[in-house]
């Protein structure tokens, strides 16, 4: 998808999220905002982009399994740092 209104280096993939819960502008709706932004964790881009980020980025948490009669411990939890996977 071609950005002429985001500069050089933005076009192509584009995220929308449908289901916004919130309102954005005056408007329900998030996106589209450049995939390439996010990948950079550029979060002063416009059209949501801060919210698509911390859609992606959320806390990584890690467990340590004990059997099955025994509850699962948390070991520690990492915040931060792109989780996207594209």
């Amino acid at each position: 998808m071609a950005r002429p209104d985001l500069g050089d280096g933005y076009e192509g993939w584009q995220v929308i999220d449908s289901t916004p819960q919130e309102e954005s502008d005056g408007q329900y709706r998030c996106g589209p905002t450049s995939l390439a932004a996010i990948k950079r964790g550029e979060i002063h881009r416009p059209y949501d982009s801060p919210f698509v980020y911390a859609e992606v980025n959320a806390d990584t948490l890690y467990w340590k399994y004990q059997g099955e009669r025994q509850p699962m411990k948390l070991l520690g939890r990492k915040t931060g740092g792109i989780g996207l996977n594209i």
